[in-house]
């Protein structure tokens, strides 16, 4: 079961994905904002077996509101 994670942002998306077993992830990328952002990241899922897809909010490193 391999999770990703969306970090969703007006300017950039980051994404995170798990190991194989969900137990722990990592940062993979980060993406510009574009048109072509669900058709990219819809590509990744498949290409990485994704199962689950976790959508947050972007925060910056005091935890406050990022857009």
């Amino acid at each position: 079961m391999r999770l990703m994670g969306i970090d969703y942002g007006t300017r950039r998306v980051g994404i995170a994905l798990s190991d194989e077993s969900g137990e722990f992830s990592l940062p993979h990328r980060v993406l510009p904002q574009s048109l072509k952002l669900v058709e990219i990241i819809s590509l990744l899922a498949k290409e990485k077996e994704v199962t689950t897809i976790i959508v947050g909010e972007s925060k910056n490193y005091a935890g406050e509101d990022n857009p």
